[in-house]
């Protein structure tokens, strides 16, 4: 099978089919959580529209602070390393896998 390349750059193309891929996972994603939230409406565990007007607090919403900072900063990361753009983030990477092997 031959690979169509859209673009001259091969990085380029890599970088939009990572694109499409990540919109297609984040797609999935969110027809789940939208199903998710249909059930526990319909069962009765939450009241629809519970979840848009979730306004979290105390330790919750330090919680939800803290994992928004880190994805923005593992994003921001990626973005501006300096070193071989082929592996972003690999000195994370190598040391979880250190830590887990």
């Amino acid at each position: 099978m031959t690979e169509i390349h859209y673009f001259d750059d091969p990085h380029t193309d890599r970088l939009v089919s990572l694109l499409w891929q990540l919109a297609q996972e984040l797609h999935v994603t969110r027809q789940r959580v939208l199903a998710l939230e249909e059930l526990l409406t319909e069962g009765g565990a939450i009241r629809a529209g519970a979840v848009d007007g979730y306004r979290p607090a105390g330790e919750a919403r330090e919680r939800l602070a803290s994992d928004g900072n880190a994805l923005l900063d593992r994003l921001t990361r990626v973005i501006t390393e300096a070193d071989d753009h082929r592996m972003p983030l690999r000195d994370q990477y190598i040391d979880r896998l250190l830590a887990n092997g």
